[in-house]
């Protein structure tokens, strides 16, 4: 939704070696499904096609995924409902002094430098004590960084209530 987002399709018919590549994971929440697609040059196409895998997907998968896509009203609120909470959770953490990576997605960054080289770990531990699942983030991202999905009203709020506790407790020792 960004305005300089670049979806990168002019680049693929502009380039002979450019491959775009997405999943249904995210926007409409079918990660479990293990499905996505590719746009490319037709001669990329032709050769993935010849080494692939047999059956690589299946027909509950490729059925699901185009159903996703035709629903345009659910994509719309899904971007909607993040967008929403993206900024009321930013707000919220940045009033109690964490720092917010910006996000234009469905999940969000907190670093944890205050809180020592381990305080991503510190916040990881109290969070997985209230039943919130975050994702560590080292080798694949930013050091001392939790990552969270925006999730339902309900359990965006509890996250924050959970912060405005580890930042209570883990402040005053």
């Amino acid at each position: 939704e960004e305005a300089d987002f670049d979806d990168g399709a002019k680049r693929v018919e502009e380039h002979g070696n450019i491959v775009i590549t997405r999943t249904f994971s995210k926007l409409y929440g079918l990660a479990g499904l293990r499905i996505g697609w590719a746009y490319a040059p037709p001669n990329i196409i032709e050769t993935l096609q010849r080494i692939r895998t047999p059956f690589n997907t299946n027909g509950a998968a490729l059925a699901t995924a185009t159903a996703a896509v035709q629903d345009k009203e659910y994509a719309d609120f899904v971007r909607q409902h993040n967008a929403k909470w993206l900024m009321q959770i930013n707000e919220a953490l940045t009033k109690l002094g964490l720092t917010v990576i910006k996000s234009v997605t469905n999940f969000y960054l907190i670093r944890f430098d205050e809180f020592g080289t381990d305080g991503a770990a510190k916040a990881w531990e109290f969070l997985l004590q209230k039943n919130i699942i975050a994702r560590p983030v080292s080798a694949s991202g930013p050091e001392n960084c939790l990552r969270l999905t925006i999730g339902l009203d309900e359990e965006n709020r509890a996250v924050i209530q959970a912060f405005t506790e580890f930042v209570e407790t883990y402040r005053k020792k």
